[in-house]
């Protein structure tokens, strides 16, 4: 009976197919769990950055401070070296000892008195100037203003004339005058009046009356007068 019924479904539906099998799960204590990362290489990671973060900070440190001590090396040559001007002239400055460069060895000079600096270099022992010759002195006077012709003058009387000629030129502030003697060519032997002059002329200059006298044309023999330069 059982297989006469299977036959008549058979028939109408046909070979039953077999249905796919079910996948079977996988039992939980197969599946594979991956285990927690370990927090070791971060924490190495960070320790590597702070690190190289401080060989920066040191470096930049060292390069400051190896800046600051060739600038130090610098200013400090700076300060030793004089400065100069552009031709060379070597330059004070306020730290600067004037007292050493001038060879002032008491410095209490500045300090006792109110004087300025200055004041207290004019102190100082000036070097002498090279005195001026005769010649150039002798270029300052000017051509003479006044004269005395001793012509018709015995030796006595041209003494007291020249004497009394120079004295009053000297009250009259007068700088350069002229004294006429005359050649002598009339004289016999020699110019007496030549001789007795210049010899007042001179002892006149020996107690300081005068400053000095020439023969006019600077020659004695051609020339008959004396030009005398009083004190100025």
């Amino acid at each position: 009976m059982l297989s006469f019924i299977y036959n008549i479904f058979r028939r109408l539906f046909g070979k039953p197919t077999q249905s796919a099998p079910l996948s079977q799960e996988k039992p939980v204590h197969e599946e594979k769990i991956k285990p927690p990362r370990s927090p070791e290489p971060e924490r190495k990671k960070v320790i590597d950055i702070r690190e190289k973060i401080r060989h920066q900070q040191q470096k930049k440190h060292a390069n400051r401070l190896a800046h600051r001590e060739k600038q130090s090396v610098k200013d400090k040559k700076s300060e030793s070296a004089t400065p100069t001007s552009k031709i060379g002239i070597p330059l004070l400055s306020e730290r600067d000892d004037l007292a050493k460069l001038f060879n002032i060895s008491d410095k209490k000079i500045v300090f006792r008195t109110s004087e300025t600096w200055e004041e207290v270099l004019l102190q100082k022992e000036s070097v002498p100037e090279k005195p001026k010759s005769l010649k150039e002195q002798l270029k300052k006077y000017p051509e003479p203003n006044k004269e005395l012709d001793l012509h018709g003058f015995s030796s006595v009387q041209a003494v007291i004339r020249t004497e009394t000629f120079i004295s009053e030129s000297i009250r009259q502030k007068l700088k350069t005058v002229r004294v006429i003697v005359g050649k002598g060519l009339h004289s016999e032997g020699k110019a007496v009046l030549k001789e007795v002059v210049e010899d007042k002329l001179a002892r006149m200059k020996q107690d300081g009356f005068i400053f000095n006298f020439r023969w006019e044309k600077d020659s004695k023999l051609r020339s008959g007068a004396i030009i005398v330069y009083l004190h100025q």
